[in-house]
């Protein structure tokens, strides 16, 4: 037998193993669909996530499932990608998958409870009278590695909004949130609820009526956990309302920490300001003098 048909018979082998190899892997992957500008499962996230049925099919707590965002900007228009539980979103980071729209009553990504989002950024370039990049309605949240930025509505900006209602825990985690514009803003805003905020930066600007990096309004009781974060807002920082409160440790705040009537108020330990002037055991503009 001569070298060449040799030589001709392994380069067959190898074909028929890769080809193979790849079916094998797609056939375990069957939980994952793929968004992509190229070559993907899909090329529009919201409409990967409407046909989840399709590619992951009767999704439960045993048997979870996966949308990965390849690189690219991937623009929604009005539509929302509306998030499922136990199917997980993971981008490609914040800085190369990016999900913009401009949807008016809702928001661009609407989360669900036992779903995480991470590693994406998603942008809401309003237009309507709300403007609002990630929003949660009676669901409990899990935000990892995410970038949330929300302008141009003449109403309310708001980068994350949750609106709870009792629930499993919050985690919000090296996030970044801005909002501005508009007659309120806020980088994040959730409502009865108590979620723990780690590395976070908040940040809320340019409107006629209040900016806040934090709007903390809980009717529920219990106390939020922000640490190791920067709040940032033209009004003030955080803004407490109702019947629960913040609990604020080795943060950064721009802006006075308002209290709306909350009791108990606001806590903070080992704060402090813009101009690095640091606040032991109280909160600037609230048992503390304000900030310059």
């Amino acid at each position: 037998m001569s070298k060449k048909i040799i030589s001709m018979g392994i380069v067959a082998l190898i074909v028929v193993l890769y080809v193979t190899g790849l079916a094998l892997a797609k056939e375990e992957y069957k939980n994952v669909a793929t968004v992509a500008i190229t070559g993907g499962d899909y090329k529009d996230p919201a409409k990967a996530m409407e046909d989840y049925d399709e590619w992951c099919g009767k999704v439960s707590s045993t048997y979870p499932c996966l949308l990965k965002i390849m690189p690219g900007v991937y623009d929604i228009g009005s539509n929302s990608v509306v998030m499922q539980e136990h199917i997980d979103i993971e981008g490609s980071g914040e800085n190369v998958t990016q999900i913009i729209g401009n949807s008016d009553t809702t928001g661009v990504v609407q989360g669900a409870s036992n779903a995480e989002v991470r590693f994406l950024s998603v942008v809401n370039e309003g237009g309507g009278t709300d403007a609002t990049a990630i929003s949660y309605d009676y669901y409990s949240p899990k935000i990892l590695h995410v970038t949330a930025i929300a302008s141009g509505g003449s109403g309310i900006n708001c980068g994350i909004y949750i609106n709870h209602h009792g629930g499993s825990a919050i985690t919000i985690q090296n996030v970044s949130a801005s909002a501005s514009g508009g007659n309120s803003s806020y980088g994040i805003w959730y409502i009865d609820c108590t979620p723990m905020l780690t590395n976070v930066t908040a940040k809320a600007s340019g409107s006629s009526s209040q900016s806040y990096g934090v709007f903390d309004q809980n009717d529920t009781g219990g106390a939020s956990t922000i640490e190791y974060s920067f709040i940032s807002g033209d009004t003030g920082s955080i803004k407490s309302q109702g019947f629960g409160s913040a609990n604020i440790a080795c943060t950064r705040l721009k802006g006075n920490v308002v209290n709306a009537d909350t009791e108990p108020q606001p806590d903070c330990a080992g704060v402090y300001d813009n101009f690095f002037t640091f606040y032991p055991d109280c909160c600037p503009g609230l048992t503390c003098p304000q900030i310059p």
